[in-house]
């Protein structure tokens, strides 16, 4: 690390009463944060670095230093998914929703019946007839 950057560390600790080796951390406790974002401004009103290299030097992103300077803004976050609400559900096929009152009575399904297989099986002696018989259970 360059002496101008220990030195510029150096001064916020003591300004801030944050140890060294805590703004360098990977600490997010408020007053180490802030500490953090001083010595991002200071190191920024150089001149001298680009957010990679002040990155760099307080071991954050590039980004996180964008952010601390500023530059950067938080982009709004997307509305969660909301199950929409249906304050009329009683009404009768009116023109905002398709559903009516009372519900029409959903139509059951015929019941299976059990079938008796059958098979076409040749008899002895025939040409090109077959006969349906029944499969032996």
């Amino acid at each position: 690390m360059m002496p101008e950057t220990r030195s510029i560390i150096e001064a916020v600790a003591a300004e801030t009463g944050v140890a060294v080796r805590r703004i360098l951390s990977s600490s997010r406790v408020d007053c180490v944060v802030q500490a953090r974002r001083e010595v991002i401004r200071r190191l920024d009103a150089t001149g001298r670095y680009s957010s990679t290299q002040i990155g760099i030097i307080v071991r954050r992103d590039h980004t996180t230093v964008l952010f601390a300077l500023g530059r950067l803004e938080k982009k709004p976050s997307r509305p969660k998914w909301r199950k929409p609400f249906i304050g009329h559900v009683k009404c009768n096929g009116c023109r905002f929703c398709s559903v009516t009152w009372p519900p029409k009575p959903v139509a059951k399904a015929p019941k299976q019946v059990a079938r008796v297989r059958r098979y076409l099986v040749p008899y002895a002696g025939a040409d090109a007839d077959y006969v349906l018989k029944r499969r032996a259970p």
